[in-house]
């Protein structure tokens, strides 16, 4: 992996489906809980389409494997005023952590 590492405080976000006016679902976040974690750049690029610039990178965070039954592919993270959606969750019984590779949301 390339990138610096750096720690930080994440909260990960699971999502809530609530009814809306018109019969229809509408998926929100709330917190579930927050944690310490190590933080590494993985890959990144921006896109210029339709005259708008699209920045596409992804994060690895590394967190206590303590969390493994609480953290879900289906969550979101939100680190430093970023919104993160959740590609892979990968735990690691030898190294007592949880490995999980992050995307940017736009928006």
């Amino acid at each position: 992996m390339i990138g610096r590492r750096a720690f930080g405080f994440i909260e990960v976000n699971r999502p809530v489906k609530t009814d809306t006016d018109y019969s229809g679902d509408r998926v929100t976040y709330e917190l579930a809980f927050k944690a310490r974690a190590d933080i590494l750049h993985k890959a990144g690029n921006k896109v210029i389409d339709s005259g708008e610039i699209f920045s596409s990178y992804q994060v690895v965070f590394v967190i206590g494997y303590w969390y493994k039954d609480r953290i879900k592919s289906d969550m979101q993270i939100v680190y430093d005023g970023k919104t993160y959606e959740i590609m892979d969750v990968n735990p690691q019984r030898a190294q007592k952590q949880i490995t999980i590779t992050a995307e940017v949301i736009n928006e």
